[in-house]
């Protein structure tokens, strides 16, 4: 099982063979043998192991659930479906049989499984599988009403989830209520792209274009998309920034010269006065597509005049009054005229008054163009589908409808719509399979996206828009080395991209591979040398690296860029760490001053605050930011936390992303909570798990190790830490080790510890007092009754009897007053007078001690020297004493007694049970014996029944 959990699963399998090999009814061994040779892609042979180990224990979950699982693993469905089937209603076999059928495609039948397992008590977890297989049904009430299920069983949807729902809610055109999903699943899961992509969307088709831009700002260092760009850029001209609009545009065409894109591009270029560049944009968008409407209208429009157009609208307007029939051919050449003018809803206005029978596909195309104009996108799909059943569409409207519905989001049809369009549209095959990855993508289907994305460089290799969404297919899935190999293809066929040097940079400082992502960064900067929002990048790195003059240089440059407000609490976080309070109060400034309303200038007063001490106003702050990040829940849970608030603490974690880098937060929560509930294995279990190399981490789990009674832990840690530590942390390492030492009873190094303490905290009472202790304990009386002189000189209040009682009697060995011959007999009763009548152990030990110099067959004193150790707690050394005591005299019961319960202190009922029987066979006559004799007997029946439950 260690060569199985380290991933050697050759070696994990010899040794599980050889386990069956000596017991072949050992159920555990075939299944862990069938895993390893799974993993070692003997899936065949897996199989049969599987298979016996069903055989031994049919009722056994494990052993049924491998067989079905080894039975898919080679291919045989109908055998595992039949051991799944005889293992209803179990809900793991429900699951199964449902994921079975979901894999052939029948996705009702799937449902019908998954709900049942559901039912039958599996992981809520389950019914989002059971949400998307109703979405490929087209089911998109059955799968939100299931997602409201699921959400009200969890305390936190996950990012698929709250996928899952605004589309299904979007699909089932209730707009509102997707956005709110979105929203929620936004705040939650800020840094999820298609989330974010998808509520941006959803702002853009309500005309809500600054809120759009909002939620798409940062998608732009990972996804890049033609028609992402393409909706910013109608979102930018609509807000009335020309410049933006143009920016956006021309990345959109950089990256696929798609018609509508190089129209929308002319357009743009026309409204900044860039007549020339925009006749060349309309003529190449109506190279690439000849019937291009849009294009025709615009570059018509550029060749008229304004007067000429008045007049020409005028006339038509006089001949159309006059027109009695058949009149739908002037509505258009008036409706288009219009258009010309910038009046897009009169020339809506015209064609829609025209009856359903006057309007043949050419007035519909231009109904749906003038919609897309005026961002009606809806409407612009109704008159499509409207007109579908009536009229035969060519491949080209065919492509118009599924374009449509991918700009609206409606993503099913939009892939029923693309896929019929598969072997007709032979103009450029690779957008059809482009746009499908795109609607996959979007419908958090990452492995079809994948497919098709791929499929679209198979049909074009020169695929700039293709490529970058496959790489962000990758990252998305945690393929971070084919992400980062396919940005660097992208790298290779467009060096000049700074964007591909920024996503490889970041993909590799999230490795940890910073000298590499420094030099992407740095190229980065190079390409674009007037933009320094760069060096945020740039000074994460060297943060990360320790560099921190390095990292405070690169903040200061970022200062003169769009992100000055990133930069300014980056270098106060970084002042605070450096100890750099001028610093820091000099950020905090230009913070509050130029950006008082900015989420960072919050963060900084609140880390102010807490610094300073004031946890209330600290809290306060930064419970007042708007839209919180989850580094914000996790200062509010750390503080919570702090004061024992567990409850609201909680709460704020709930709001942090299940993603991996947030595991450490939560950690971090719970080792808190572990501690206030004096629950310390749990503490040093949580904390063992976080794989953290940090001082603070560490000595944690050793003060955890330590308040567990895990002494040995507590040693190793500490020893391992103290190679490091200086100052005050050198010294709470030394203190919580000497205590592990104490603890174990090992004076020799608890000394050493705490005399290295000693050594740093030379005026601590405490400290002082326990290297007393060590050295008592190691008969070094001198030396531990200079330390509790010390002590004592240091707080009066210490007092400790033994070490004054030993010291006394090394200097006069008995107290009494009695003269001390050089008879054994009279030390010997002396002895017993001490510990007796005056409890002083520590005196009488001293003269047990010289008793056994001079004869050491004395057994009583060998006796009773093991009662003072065993009331101390030293239980060898008390068991060592009572053994040389029976040794020299077999007939007395106190001793066999003493040492039987001895051994029934330390477990060792075996022990207690053999020296009861010999202590009866030399004392027959002992009650004392016959007594312990019963007791010892008890205590192995309660023992045995303990062990069998």
């Amino acid at each position: 099982i260690v060569e199985f959990s380290d991933n050697n699963f050759y070696a994990a399998h010899q040794y599980f063979q050889k386990a069956i090999d000596k017991n072949k009814k050992f159920v555990e061994a075939f299944i862990m043998n069938g895993r390893a040779l799974l993993q070692t892609g003997q899936k065949r042979e897996a199989c049969e192991y599987f298979k016996s180990a069903m055989k031994l224990d049919r009722k056994r979950s494990d052993a049924w659930q491998y067989c079905a699982f080894g039975f898919l693993a080679i291919g045989d469905t109908a055998s595992a479906q039949n051991v799944l089937v005889k293992n209803k209603p179990d809900p793991e076999a429900l699951k199964m049989l449902g994921q079975i059928e979901a894999s052939r495609g029948n996705y009702v039948a799937a449902s019908t499984y998954l709900a049942q397992a559901v039912s039958g008590g599996a992981l809520p977890e389950l019914l989002i599988d059971l949400a998307s297989m109703q979405m490929e049904s087209k089911k998109y009430k059955d799968a939100l009403s299931t997602i409201r299920s699921y959400e009200k069983k969890v305390q936190s949807m996950t990012a698929d989830a709250y996928c899952i729902a605004g589309i299904a809610a979007k699909e089932n055109n209730d707009m509102d209520d997707a956005r709110a999903y979105f929203e929620k699943g936004v705040k939650k899961y800020p840094q999820y792209p298609i989330l974010r992509y998808n509520l941006g969307q959803i702002y853009f088709l309500q005309k809500k274009y600054s809120q759009a831009e909002t939620a798409w700002k940062s998608l732009s260092d990972t996804m890049q998309d033609p028609s992402l760009y393409y909706m910013k850029a109608l979102g930018a001209k609509q807000r009335g920034d020309r410049a933006e609009a143009l920016q956006f545009i021309q990345k959109a065409v950089d990256l696929d010269e798609k018609p509508e894109y190089l129209d929308f591009l002319g357009v743009v270029c026309n409204s900044i006065g860039k007549k020339d560049e925009a006749l060349a944009n309309f003529r190449k968008a109506l190279k690439i597509d000849p019937e291009f409407s849009s294009a025709q209208l615009n570059l018509s429009l550029l060749t008229q005049s304004v007067e000429g157009l008045e007049t020409a609208a005028s006339e038509m307007e006089k001949r159309l009054s006059q027109c009695k029939s058949q009149c739908s051919e002037m509505t258009l050449q008036l409706s288009v005229i219009l258009y010309h003018q910038g009046k897009i809803a009169g020339a809506l206005a015209l064609l829609e008054a025209l009856p359903d029978g006057q309007k043949d596909l050419k007035i519909i195309r231009h109904s749906a163009l003038y919609l897309r104009q005026l961002r009606e996108w809806e409407k612009s799909i109704s008159i499509l589908e409207k007109a579908k059943k009536s009229f035969v569409f060519d491949a080209k409207m065919n492509y118009e409808l599924a374009d449509e519905y991918l700009m609206a989001g409606h993503y099913a049809k939009a892939i029923d719509a693309f896929k019929n369009l598969i072997g007709d549209w032979n103009e450029n095959p690779w957008r059809i399979y482009y746009q499908l990855g795109y609607a996959y993508m979007e419908r958090n289907d990452l492995d079809k996206a994948k497919y098709n994305f791929e499929q679209s460089l198979k049909s074009k290799s020169d695929n700039p828009a293709a490529q970058g969404l496959l790489a962000f297919v990758y990252h998305l899935q945690g393929n971070a080395e084919q992400a980062r190999n396919m940005w660097e293809k992208n790298l290779h066929d467009d060096p000049t991209n700074p964007m591909l040097h920024i996503n490889i940079g970041l993909s590799m400082e999230k490795e940890g591979r910073y000298d590499e992502a420094l030099d992407h960064y740095n190229e980065a900067h190079a390409l674009t040398p007037d933009d320094n929002a760069v060096m945020i990048n740039i000074g994460n790195v060297y943060e990360a690296t320790n560099r921190n003059t390095e990292a405070l240089h690169a903040y200061n440059l970022a200062l003169d860029s769009k992100k000055k407000d990133l930069a300014a609490y980056d270098i106060f976080l970084l002042s605070n760490k450096t100890n750099n309070d001028a610093g820091a109060a000099e950020m905090l400034r230009i913070l509050v001053q130029e950006f008082p309303s900015s989420p960072y200038t919050k963060r900084a007063q609140s880390e102010t605050s807490l610094k300073a001490g004031d946890t209330a106003m600290g809290l306060k702050i930064v419970e007042s930011i708007s839209e919180k990040d989850p580094a914000d829940w996790y200062t509010m849970a750390r503080i919570y936390a702090s004061a024992s608030d567990f409850k609201k603490a909680d709460q704020c974690l709930s709001m942090l992303p299940e993603e991996p880098e947030w595991k450490k937060a939560r950690t971090e929560v719970a080792v808190k909570k572990a501690f206030a509930a004096n629950d310390f294995n749990m503490a040093y279990s949580l904390m063992v798990n976080l794989h953290d190399t940090s001082f603070s981490v560490k000595y944690n789990m050793a003060l955890a190790a330590f308040q567990a009674k895990r002494y040995s832990e507590t040693i190793a840690l500490g020893e391992a830490l103290v190679k490091n530590a200086k100052g005050k942390d050198r010294g709470d390492v030394c203190r919580v080790v000497g205590n592990a030492c104490f603890s174990l009873k090992q004076w020799e190094k608890a000394r050493q510890w705490y005399e290295e303490l000693a050594g740093m905290e030379k005026n601590d009472a405490v400290v002082q007092y326990n290297c007393a202790v060590a050295s008592y304990n190691l008969g070094d009386v001198s030396a531990s009754w200079e330390y509790y002189q010390k002590a004592r000189e240091l707080n009066p209040l210490l007092t400790n009897k033994d070490i004054e009682n030993r010291y006394a009697a090394m200097k006069s060995p008995v107290k009494t007053g009695a003269v001390i011959t050089d008879s054994i007999d009279d030390m010997y009763n002396n002895a017993v007078a001490l510990q007796r009548d005056q409890k002083n152990d520590s005196a009488a030990e001293v003269i047990y001690r010289k008793i056994l110099d001079k004869k050491n067959t004395y057994f009583r004193a060998w006796n009773n020297l093991g009662a003072i150790y065993s009331a101390r707690g030293d239980l060898q050394d008390a068991v060592n004493c009572f053994l040389r005591s029976i040794e020299k005299q077999h007939d007395i019961p106190e001793a066999y007694a003493n040492l039987v319960n001895v051994y029934i202190a330390m477990d060792s009922l075996s022990a207690a049970q053999r020296w009861t029987i010999k202590g009866i066979g030399h004392n027959p006559d002992s009650e004392v014996l016959r007594e312990l004799d019963a007791k010892v007997k008890d205590l192995a029946r309660g023992k045995n029944k303990r062990r069998k439950r």
